[in-house]
């Protein structure tokens, strides 16, 4: 798999380069790893333990660390990060769970610090894929619409910048794809077609939003 998300690296280094950076919803550490690797320092967490397992298999700097964490209950002190960076994370929580995470986020948060959301649009041939034929997450435009509404009604929060592209992601083969995206069994042989009539390259839509911290009490 290769993907091409330039735009979205050189956004993030500008925010995070010299830098003590949070990462929430980290994944396999891969995403985000080349705008990391220009931060002071790194720290990604998610909640899931296969996939901080995977983050072993990168080249990590010695900047660069990936560990267990819950975005509702981070384990440090306030003022510790410069940046805080929710990596397609905010739409996975419950509605519940996404004030707290973002109250979290800030309180971690030194002076003049911000808040990156970094969020799928449902827009795009990989959408339609999860759309038509149940691929990845499946339809999540509800869950999409409910994470934009929490950063942007949150009163802890100001926004600083709404930056949009597209992100293309090509498969060497059809066995590559399913070795990346989960699929159903039954949808298999339609998956295949569709790939193969898009020469195994689909496109995303992401959107990132930066965020100061609104006046503090």
């Amino acid at each position: 798999m290769r993907r091409y998300e330039e735009s979205f690296v050189e956004r993030m280094k500008a925010y995070c380069t010299d830098k003590d950076v949070l990462e929430i919803g980290c994944g396999d550490g891969s995403r985000l790893l080349q705008a990391a690797r220009s931060s002071r320092s790194w720290i990604g967490i998610d909640p899931d333990q296969e996939s901080i397992d995977l983050t072993k298999e990168l080249s990590i700097p010695s900047n660069v660390e990936f560990k267990l964490g819950d975005a509702a209950k981070l384990l440090w002190p306030d003022a510790s990060f410069d940046v805080v960076v929710f990596t397609l994370s905010l739409h996975h929580m419950g509605m519940e769970v996404m004030p707290r995470a973002i109250g979290e986020a800030v309180r971690v948060l030194r002076e003049d610090g911000v808040v990156l959301f970094l969020e799928p649009l449902p827009v795009g041939t990989f959408f339609e894929a999860e759309l038509e034929f149940g691929c990845c997450d499946g339809d999540e435009r509800e869950a999409l619409a409910r994470a934009e509404s929490a950063m942007k009604s949150s009163d802890k929060l100001v926004e600083v910048e709404e930056f949009t592209d597209w992100v293309s992601v090509e498969y060497s083969s059809f066995d590559d794809f399913k070795d990346h995206v989960p699929i159903r069994e039954e949808t298999e042989s339609q998956v295949e077609e569709y790939l193969a009539r898009l020469e195994f390259r689909l496109d995303e839509q992401f959107r990132l939003n930066v965020f100061s911290v609104a006046v503090r009490s």
